[in-house]
């Protein structure tokens, strides 16, 4: 769980951790999924403009997709990343090593289970993961924002060996007093 403020590197965040999955962990498939198709695009627009960037990545890409609902990067191995928006069906039928789930302040307990499923396939490796980001939840504008909330609470009690969580943000019970 990450929770970062707005525009303070949540982005260069996951652009590392999926550059990461792709070219050195050797993951077969990673989906990142945002609330919007906005945010999904600008999303894979950064990453692969730091793969174009990179003669040693690009030198690896054998496609990438541009088509509206279906972009993503494959490598000629193979290995591959997708961009989804979230919806209820969105992740079925596919599986992968690796979810992102960005901007889960916005994430309907629906759409999280039509996702989760893309861990469980017979492929998949022993360690997957699941990546919640996004800002902090504010219960009266983000009406979708108790699966990032859950993970908040148990990555503050420190009883969840399996979660790593950090946040970067003002911690109130320090301001009172």
């Amino acid at each position: 769980g990450v929770v970062v403020p707005r525009q303070n590197g949540k982005g260069a965040i996951l652009e590392a951790r999926e550059l990461a999955g792709l070219f050195l962990f050797g993951e077969k498939l990673i989906t990142h999924s945002a609330h919007m198709i906005d945010t999904s695009l600008e999303h894979f627009r950064r990453l692969l403009g730091i793969i174009e960037d990179s003669p040693e990545l690009w030198g690896q890409v054998k496609k990438v997709s541009n088509t509206n609902g279906r972009e993503g990067i494959e490598l000629t191995d193979g290995r591959r990343i997708r961009f989804r928006t979230r919806s209820k069906s969105a992740g079925r039928g596919f599986s992968g090593e690796t979810l992102i789930l960005d901007e889960a302040m916005f994430l309907p307990e629906f759409a999280f289970g039509a996702l989760l499923p893309t861990l469980s396939a017979k492929y998949v490796t022993e360690n997957p993961q699941i990546w919640y980001t996004g800002s902090a939840v504010d219960q009266e504008i983000h009406e979708h924002g108790v699966v990032l909330a859950r993970v908040r609470e148990r990555g503050l009690a420190g009883d969840s060996p399996r979660l790593a969580f950090f946040e970067w943000s003002p911690r109130t019970d320090l301001l009172a007093g």
